[in-house]
């Protein structure tokens, strides 16, 4: 037996030798029992070559290449790809049991759940086909054509994928590989030299103080909720009152705050402090679960006005009254936001019941979301003049520079604006 240097396996010469056990004792292997026998594989005068591979998930493996001569051994033993420092070669592996193993073992404690399920999510939309196919046969011609795929009929409606949609997937796939690639299981990324999708900028839309205050009042009378869903909510054992009061301060406090969605939805009683009036943003709501805000920037204080402070005042008085009326049934998780039962609100449940009638009624543009009342408070405050610092820490965003790129309509009303008054003022006109 010869064992090779670095630990890379070892190479053995299997000879036979002269055995009376048998008839065939010319090639056959020595027995220390003369009366077992041996099996003709061991009858063969061979040359093997023993190793061990690392399997995605980290477990080990013995295998061995065998040749009827050591230099037809030798070139097999060259053959072998992807070998590592240590002399342990990688277990070849497909696509699909390469993300797995990146999911399961690579990824847990070092992202945030909601940011694994996302990952999850996201590399659904990879084909079978490509999934199936060796780790090592991956190339940027497969990943660009699927990238391109996606774009153009991906989706389950078959339309395409959105830029950003594809563009995080291309990104998912690149830190999935990149991680392969300091395993040893590849020598190269073939993600990194795709290119992404070219990303088109949505229209921002925002309100006018007039729509948002039509919007406020359509929210705050349930105008739009005393209908046919009223009359199925009754039925149910639903507090209709309860629910458009809920609506209401959920849209005020929107306006007031510019918290996103999940922040609104994931907001405790804990975390209002009414008498300094500020809240303190420190949850989200994801999958329907209370958990960690979206960035650590995301985490932040936010000031309110007297009215929005008194309002909520009022609001925890109405969910303390609703809570006793209905007893047992209410189970107090600490939400502002809660639903009839106490629980998190279904998000899908609040547009399709509240949010889309809502605006429907208040005569809100197309494409209105309640993501846009965010865009609202931020435009609102830039035209009157608040420091964009100021904004961006009160939005939870990474940088002012972000805020700005992302307002940039905002910011070239005011540069005209900015124009028309140092011409005034150069032309000695009044303002």
């Amino acid at each position: 037996m010869v064992r090779r240097a670095r630990g890379e396996g070892s190479i053995i010469h299997v000879q036979p030798v002269a055995c009376k056990a048998c008839p065939d004792f010319r090639v056959c292997l020595q027995k220390d029992d003369p009366d077992t026998h041996c099996s003709r594989r061991d009858r063969r005068d061979r040359w093997l070559y023993q190793y061990v591979v690392v399997g995605a998930d980290g477990t080990k493996k013995k295998k061995a290449l065998s040749a009827t001569t050591r230099k037809a051994l030798m070139e097999k033993i060259d053959m072998l790809q992807s070998k590592s420092e240590d002399g342990q070669r990688r277990e070849e592996i497909t696509f699909d049991n390469w993300i797995n193993s990146w999911k399961s073992v690579y990824l847990p404690h070092t992202v945030k759940p909601s940011t694994l399920q996302f990952y999850t999510s996201l590399v659904k939309h990879i084909p079978e086909k490509l999934k199936r196919k060796k780790l090592s046969e991956i190339t940027t011609i497969d990943l660009q054509e699927m990238l391109n795929h996606l774009s153009d009929r991906g989706g389950v409606d078959c339309q395409g994928l959105s830029p950003k949609t594809v563009r995080s997937l291309r990104t998912t796939i690149i830190s999935c590989l990149e991680c392969a690639v300091d395993n040893q299981f590849l020598t190269k990324n073939p993600c990194k030299k795709t290119k992404p999708p070219r990303l088109v900028q949505k229209q921002i839309i925002f309100l006018t103080p007039e729509q948002a205050a039509k919007l406020q009042e359509v929210a705050d009378s349930g105008s739009y909720y005393y209908d046919i869903q009223a009359a199925l909510a009754r039925k149910n054992g639903e507090d209709t009152s309860y629910l458009v009061a809920m609506m209401g301060m959920l849209i005020r406090l929107a306006f007031a705050t510019g918290m996103r969605r999940g922040e609104l939805f994931g907001l405790l009683w804990a975390n209002v402090d009414l008498d300094d009036q500020v809240i303190h943003v420190e949850n989200g709501v994801n999958h329907g679960k209370i958990a960690e805000t979206k960035t650590v920037n995301s985490i932040r204080i936010i000031s309110i006005d007297d009215d929005t402070a008194s309002r909520l005042k009022q609001f925890k008085e109405c969910q303390e009254q609703y809570k006793e009326a209905v007893g047992d049934q209410y189970h107090d998780t600490g939400l502002v936001f809660a639903n009839s039962y106490g629980y998190v609100m279904n998000f899908d449940t609040f547009r399709s019941r509240y949010f889309s009638r809502m605006c429907k009624k208040a005569g809100m543009p197309e494409g209105f979301t309640l993501h846009s009342i965010r865009h609202t408070h931020a435009t609102m405050l830039l035209e009157g003049g608040i420091n964009p610092n100021v904004i961006s820490k009160r939005l939870g965003h990474s940088s002012v520079a972000f805020t700005m790129q992302v307002y940039a309509h905002v910011t070239q009303q005011m540069e005209r604006g900015a124009a028309d008054t140092i011409g005034a003022i150069l032309s000695n006109k009044k303002e």
